[in-house]
């Protein structure tokens, strides 16, 4: 059951990232008045049309579905400034041309960026078989798998894998966008979002706090998970800028060339009023 804050509209949606926890950490402290919730990207993009939440962070293509009754919020954005490794293709060893792949189809804007890179660069377009183990296919019926933020998988390169991250930015020059913070154009609680005008620029700073405190503590015993998901966080932004929202653009409208969505979506941005912030 949601809690009393959801229903004075003070939610924001939260979906479960390693990238998010830095997000969610801030507005718990930073922002008290504010209540994080945690579901999936297109439950959480149902929420702030019904009104339940304020505002939340959605997937692209998840904002594609509903963009004409959303806005995007200038204060703050989820994206890759270099490659994570966070969405990967791994294959069959061996293999010269991919005909199937794996994917979870929680997870549809990396289903969509991997058909989009796949059509780009190789000129494949591989039958999706969707698994919630995707991994586990490459054993069986598929030749490829798509493999979304697996800690478990670790974070370096491997020679049987591609960082879909990385070869976005090698071929189009733009960061990919994660996550776009949106909340509904007809919510009555909109100017409360306001109070969250300084949100991705304190994210940013913890992060980059976090990743020098642990550079300046490697003479002393730290394990090595902690310093690689450090290191990882460092390298997206939580900032959105122009360069983002045109990473966003090309994206919508290579899916939209590919026939994976109807049309090209409009980017309906909120006016950003109050200056940026500055961690001097």
């Amino acid at each position: 059951m949601l809690n009393s804050s959801v229903t004075r509209g003070r939610a924001i949606g939260i979906p479960s990232y390693t990238y998010t926890n830095p997000v969610r950490t801030v507005l718990e402290k930073h922002f008290p008045t504010f209540s994080p919730r945690t579901a999936s990207s297109l439950q959480l993009l149902n929420e702030v049309q019904d009104g339940t939440l304020l505002a939340s962070f959605v997937s692209p293509i998840d904002y594609a579905r509903k963009y004409s009754s959303l806005q995007i919020q200038p204060c703050i954005a989820i994206s890759s400034l270099e490659g994570t490794q966070n969405i990967r293709l791994h294959f069959k060893k061996g293999l010269h041309r991919v005909e199937t792949l794996a994917a979870n189809p929680v997870y549809p804007s990396e289903i969509v960026l991997a058909h989009l890179l796949l059509a780009e660069q190789y000129n494949l377009s591989p039958k999706i078989i969707p698994t919630n183990e995707p991994l586990s296919s490459l054993q069986s019926n598929a030749d490829a798998a798509l493999v979304v933020d697996d800690l478990e998988e670790g974070f370096e390169e491997r020679e049987d894998s591609l960082d879909l991250t990385e070869l976005w930015q090698d071929v189009f020059n733009y960061p990919y966008v994660h996550q776009l913070f949106v909340s509904s154009s007809g919510n009555v609680f909109q100017n409360e979002l306001t109070e969250l005008e300084h949100f991705g620029a304190l994210v940013q700073k913890k992060v980059d706090d976090d990743f020098l405190e642990l550079e300046n503590s490697r003479q002393e015993f730290v394990p090595e998970m902690t310093f690689a998901k450090k290191k990882y966080m460092e390298r997206f932004s939580f900032q959105l800028g122009e360069t983002e929202l045109e990473g966003v653009k090309e994206y919508f409208r290579l899916a939209y060339y590919y026939g994976l969505l109807p049309d090209i979506p409009e980017i309906n941005t909120q006016p950003q009023t109050v200056p940026q912030f500055s961690a001097n």
